[in-house]
């Protein structure tokens, strides 16, 4: 018989059936089902939708994720540039944005789904990031442990739901890079075990790309991962040096495929608040409600307690993962057959995660050099990987238990239960805990009696992991909770008709608009306008002071910058022209005329409105907010606002002049009086509720705003005479538009402190704008305009005039990334206050075109170019290597490794086989 003959004959005998694949890939597609189907039931049971009329956007989920979804769906959908965004605040370097939050694969099947069942879409996302997690982890275990039957499958659905799932699920940007994490493992196992290559390389490079924040813990956890396996299989120097080379220089390429990513958006992080943070001292502890570490160890320790109810937002490391790793987890400890030093090596790696959690030095370097805000022990999941594993290799030894383990099992377990006693859990958690407790070892112990057979035991063990998970699924929805999905985005179809209406009637090309007041701290992408709102981990700190300094709400260290109405001069300066009131009207009719009411919501042109550039004179690039035009330092905005008009358009006189408050007004529950600052110190009354309040007369016809910033003074009412007030939230102080009055109204303004307040400092700034100085520095500036001829994301081109050599100002928030020319030929910046991009131009007419590439994106994506280059290069060469019959990789590690198990250890556990252990004989 011929050879091919021959190969056709063997063909069907040796390659498997379709069904027989999938037979073979069972468990593994269970374990993918199983949490995906869990954490549905959950949200289900919590009224979900289609299962009710709730949603599962909830914190960032709701204030920052949805937003940047909805632009990021509707750049998809429009084929928009992904290199800016001028949605997400007044302009943002958009692959640092993506970076961060948006880089899932999983995201750009949204180009497929209907906007408005994005939010279906996301909750789909994040069960099949779930499921991927549990299937992967599966196949860890598979390919490790060679096990192929159920145990794969409840031990990785320990992973898929443990704590950290259940607290921080609505972090969805995570966990595409948690899903990968034993994929990554398993390829270093491979690499160092197998010299196989392609799995590590291709998991590393997801997980940077997915999330690179979640990717540097994984970054982390690979080289202890490294070692941890070296260590294991008794490696030789040489081996390990060997090894040690092929690790660094393939996480070297893994990382390097990722750089069209990870290396811009490294870039633009130094431009955030982040940047200034200082390493902490070296024994503090991290939770500064802890003072001794032995009481703060034992309280994370108890927080390993079944049906313990997660962190979501503050509190202690979510590190359950299922309390039979508890129990497990001592029989790994005490089994001879698992060696001392993998035993002191996961000693060691469960003792370093402990002092990153507990101690603020180690938490600061493993969170990236900075403290988290909010979402504490984001490394924790590391933590539940180990446990797990543990526990696995433990359950695989439940056939040689003996007395003393289970002694042991039991007494650890009532050490644990004491933990969470003691500590914060709930008695509920407790009781519970205990309960499973006693279940558990009544199996083992039944099992070692010869009463149960093995595979009975290992039912019930099953069946108790699948009620465990299936309660931290359920507790873990409830604690964090759901939203109502009607009324999110509020209002929404009002005001996209409103804006619809806008864009039809006005052909500009480039205009921003925005909300009278904010909803969410994002909403111009949620509504899709182009505003002046954000709030973001990539946001511009630069920027984000200028805003705050020019009059509206700014945290820099909250990565957040946001509108709501505001100085007349903010509004030109930052480019707004239409703004939209969501069952409220405009306060400053004089500069804002109403265009549609529809549906309780109402949309106003800006009666002053500039455009995003225009000329300003010479003396505008010395403006820095925080001064007052002499150059005096300066904490009162409105000597801000002065500066910049006086810089921008030379005229001397004052744009707002402050009004004085009557001495009349009398305070309630303390006394109040003043600083060296222009604002008031204050001490309340002891057991009293402390009230300011002041009066003012209004010398003028003129329009007033209002400034405060008073510690513990979140809220303050305005009031025209014995009119109704109006009431302002001022968490983050801003320049607020407190109405027109006639000359001789009364303005009454009052601010009640929040409870237990004893003293503070209250800085009160109370103006009004002069109408004629103002309009004739914007009447000047007019004059100016850029007219812009074509607008893309990333370029704008137009036309503009000088009167004279002066300064072209533009609210185009300032980074390296752009690039100016005028008439065709490129320019320097002029960067404004170190945050808007200005040039100089020459009297006369030009041409002038911005463009933008993120700072460092192209040689980012020829590094990402060449590296995956590289790795084909790697494969092609192996393969023609391989062909000759020679090996590349490095020497393979051919002895058994202490986990791999015999091939009884590998079969399936069956309900039906009696797996009972033979008895000895008697001597």
């Amino acid at each position: 018989m011929s050879k091919t003959k021959q190969a056709e004959a063997t063909t069907p005998l040796t390659k498997k059936s379709w069904k027989a694949k999938i037979c073979d890939q069972k468990y593994i597609i269970i374990a993918f089902f199983l949490p995906f189907l869990l954490l549905g039931i959950a949200f289900a049971v919590n009224g979900v939708y289609p299962f009710g009329t709730k949603q599962i956007m909830v914190t960032d989920f709701w204030q920052q994720y949805y937003p940047f979804y909805c632009d990021f769906q509707s750049k998809l959908q429009e084929g928009s540039s992904l290199l800016y965004s001028w949605s997400a605040g007044l302009g943002t370097n958009y692959v640092a944005l993506i970076a961060y939050y948006l880089a899932s694969p999983l995201n750009f099947f949204l180009v497929f789904v209907p906007p408005e069942f994005l939010r279906e879409a996301l909750t789909l996302f994040l069960l099949i990031k779930i499921g991927c997690a549990g299937m992967f982890f599966a196949i860890f275990l598979r390919s490790v442990f060679k096990r192929n039957d159920f145990s794969i499958v409840f031990f990785s659905v320990l992973y898929g739901l443990c704590a950290f799932v259940m607290g921080y699920y609505w972090n969805i940007i995570w966990f595409d890079t948690f899903a990968l994490l034993p994929l990554v493992v398993l390829g270093v196992y491979a690499l160092v075990t197998r010299g196989k290559y392609k799995l590590f390389i291709v998991a590393l490079a997801l997980s940077m790309l997915t999330n690179y924040y979640m990717g540097f813990f994984t970054c982390i956890f690979t080289a202890i991962t490294f070692f941890g396996v070296c260590i294991a299989v008794k490696m030789t120097w040489k081996a390990f040096f060997k090894k040690l080379g092929l690790i660094i220089g393939f996480s070297a390429l893994a990382i390097g495929i990722s750089a069209v990513l990870v290396a811009p958006a490294y870039i633009a992080l130094q431009n955030t608040h982040g940047v200034q943070n200082v390493l902490p001292d070296f024994t503090t502890l991290y939770d500064w409600n802890y003072k001794d570490p032995l009481t703060y160890a034992t309280d994370i320790l108890g927080n390993l307690a079944a049906f313990t109810k997660p962190t979501d937002k503050e509190g202690l490391p979510n590190i359950y993962c299922g309390f039979i790793c508890v129990i497990l987890g001592t029989l790994f400890f005490r089994s001879k057959k698992i060696s001392v030093r993998e035993k002191v090596f996961s000693t060691v790696v469960l003792i370093f995660f402990m002092y990153c959690c507990m101690y603020k030095l180690p938490n600061f370097i493993i969170h990236g050099m900075h403290l988290p805000n909010m979402l504490p022990y984001r490394f924790a999941y590391l933590m539940s990987f180990v446990l797990i594993v543990m526990a696995y290799r433990g359950f695989l030894l439940l056939k040689d238990i003996n007395y003393g383990d289970v002694f042991a099992m039991a007494i650890v377990g009532a050490v644990f239960a004491v933990f969470a006693y003691a500590g914060s859990q709930a008695d509920t958690a407790v009781t519970g805990t205990v309960a499973l407790l006693i279940v558990y070892l009544a199996l083992i112990l039944l099992y070692k009696l010869n009463i149960f057979p093995q595979a009975a035991m290992t039912i019930g063990i099953f069946a108790l992991i699948l009620v465990e998970m299936c309660s931290s699924a359920l507790i873990g929805v409830n604690t964090v909770r759901t939203t109502d999905r009607t009324s999110y985005p509020d209002q929404y179809e009002p005001v996209t008709k409103l804006i619809s209406d806008i864009e039809a009637s006005d052909d500009e090309p480039f205009y921003r608009m925005e909300t009278q007041h904010f909803y969410t701290i994002n909403d111009s992408t949620i509504y899709g306008y182009n505003g002046a709102t954000l709030f973001s981990s990539t946001v511009n700190e630069g920027v984000t002071k200028f805003v705050e300094g020019v009059g509206l709400i700014g945290w820099d260290a909250g990565n957040r910058y946001y509108y709501a109405e505001t100085s007349p001069l903010t509004n030109a300066f930052l480019d707004i022209k239409y703004m939209i009131g969501r069952r409220t009207t405009a306060k400053n009719t004089d500069d804002w005329s109403l265009i549609q009411n529809y549906n309780y919501a109402n949309s106003y042109s800006n009666n002053s409105y500039l455009s995003l550039g225009f000329m300003t004179k010479d003396t505008m690039k010395d403006f820095m907010y925080g001064y007052t035009k002499t150059g005096a330092v300066s904490t009162n905005p409105f000597d801000t606002q002065n500066n910049l008009f006086t810089k921008s358009t030379g005229i001397q006189e004052d744009v707002f002049t402050p009004i004085t408050p009557n001495t009349s007004a009398q305070h309630s529950g303390l006394t109040a009086t003043p600083n060296i600052n222009g604002g008031y110190n204050y001490n309340v009354t002891q057991g009293s509720t402390g009230t300011l309040n002041y009066s003012y007369t209004i010398p003028q016809d003129c329009t007033v705003y209002v400034y405060t910033k008073i510690d513990n003074g979140d809220n303050i009412t305005i009031s025209k005479g014995t009119a109704t007030s109006e009431n302002y939230e001022v968490k983050r102080p801003y320049i607020i538009s407190a109405g027109s009055y006639k000359a001789g109204e009364t303005m009454n303004l009052n601010c009640t402190l929040t409870a237990n307040t004893t003293t503070g400092t209250a800085q009160v700034y109370v103006a009004m704008l002069n109408r004629n100085i103002y309009d004739n520095g914007i009447n000047q500036l007019k004059e100016g305009l850029y007219n812009i001829d074509s607008f893309n994301t990333d370029s704008i081109s137009g036309t503009i005039t000088a009167k004279e050599d002066g300064l072209m100002y533009t609210s185009i928030p300032y980074e390296k990334g752009w690039k100016a020319y005028v008439d065709g030929a490129e320019v320097e910046i002029t960067p404004i206050a170190d945050a808007m991009v200005a040039v100089p131009l020459t009297a006369g007419e030009h041409t002038v075109t911005f463009k933008y590439v993120p700072d460092g994106f192209i040689p980012a994506l020829a590094v990402t170019i060449l590296c995956i280059g590289i790795f084909i290069a790697i494969i092609i060469i192996e393969r023609a290597i391989r062909k000759k019959g020679q090996v590349m990789i490095a020497a393979t590690v051919t002895e058994q490794l202490p986990w791999e198990v015999t091939e009884v250890d590998q079969t399936e556990v069956k309900p039906v086989a009696n797996n009972r252990p033979n008895k000895k004989k008697k001597k």
